[in-house]
């Protein structure tokens, strides 16, 4: 669960997850999807090289006052024709009024 105030921003980062194919890259995705795009919303935030391959950052925004839900997917969607690996995870964000 992530609580912020309206008009605030918090940095939430996500590890390890399945990895790009050598051989199939571009099939490779990494998303944070805000569920109400009113409430808040989201920027990926690229980390320092050197840094590893598998830290994924996002910069979340509050934007008024409400609930919302954020999931987090990762995963090859083009492996073959039948399969697809993908990883998510769902948790609820609140946006509450600051002094």
């Amino acid at each position: 669960m992530v609580v912020l105030a309206v008009g605030s921003s918090k940095q939430i980062v996500f590890e390890g997850g399945p990895r790009p194919l050598l051989e199939k890259s571009s099939g490779f995705s990494k998303t944070l999807e805000i569920k109400n795009a009113t409430v808040a919303s989201n920027t990926y935030v690229k980390v320092a090289s050197g840094l590893r391959d598998d830290i994924y950052v996002y910069e979340v925004l509050c934007r008024e006052i409400g609930e919302t839900e954020a999931v987090f997917s990762i995963g090859n969607s083009k492996l073959t024709e039948q399969t697809v690996s993908v990883e998510s995870f769902q948790f609820p964000f609140f946006q509450v009024a600051h002094d």
